[in-house]
């Protein structure tokens, strides 16, 4: 398994280390990897930005700043700093969807669960994301299109463990029923990131993370199989 690294948000000790880097030039037009690298940086200028001073708190210069850019480099990629917010949630939510890679070496499917529980989790609780859920939980109001953004990330988890699921339940049962519960699965899983970005809760340690992961598993496999037969 990995190893859980709960990183700070950003502090004045603690600045992205591009932020002195000069401005892009605005001579020339960047080729295929400038752009990408460019558009990259902003991204996590953003992130790190928005992380510490909020959606509200944060503005166009200092995202520009951070990321050792121009304010229209960055208009010339994101028409607002809304563009800039929805494009750091979507690109955060496809890394921590898309980076889970089943190990070879599992055979039963609740070992696959467990793995699965501790990289969603280890992965919430890592870095920025803390920070990037209270700003998902206070702006998604304002911005209806992040509760789609959303949704579509939890599609993709449900959709990671609905075969394992249906082997430990042992029978036939609908689509429907498999995906509830591989919904109640992952928000019982979450839990901690919940507390941690919703409820302002200290940062849990490795040892109760994994503690809670194994009993979040256990607790989850004990009352699916009964439910199914409701």
């Amino acid at each position: 398994m990995s190893s859980m690294h709960i990183k700070p948000a950003l502090s004045g000790k603690n600045k992205p280390a591009n932020e002195n880097s000069k401005p892009v030039s605005n001579l020339g037009r960047p080729t295929a990897d400038q752009a990408k690298e460019i558009r990259s940086r902003i991204i996590h200028a953003a992130t790190l930005v928005m992380s510490q001073k909020g959606y509200a708190g944060s503005s166009m210069d200092d995202i520009a700043m951070a990321a050792g850019v121009t304010k229209r480099t960055i208009y010339t990629r994101f028409a607002s700093k809304e563009a800039v917010f929805l494009a750091l949630i979507t690109e955060n939510a496809a890394h921590i969807t898309n980076s889970f890679v089943p190990p070879g070496n599992i055979k039963e499917p609740s070992e696959y669960l467990e793995e699965f529980a501790w990289h969603i989790l280890n992965a919430l609780l890592s870095g920025q994301n803390p920070a990037l859920m209270k700003l998902l939980a206070s702006e998604s109001i304002r911005m209806p299109v992040l509760a789609e953004v959303t949704q579509q990330s939890l599609d993709q988890l449900v959709s990671f463990i609905q075969e394992p699921l249906e082997k430990i339940i042992g029978k036939s049962v609908g689509a429907a029923y498999l995906t509830w519960a591989a919904e109640i699965f992952i928000y019982l899983v979450i839990n901690p990131s919940i507390g941690l970005a919703i409820c302002n809760k200290q940062p849990p340690s490795e040892d109760s993370l994994r503690l809670h992961n194994k009993r979040a598993v256990k607790l989850f496999l004990n009352g699916v199989r009964g439910a199914a037969d409701d």
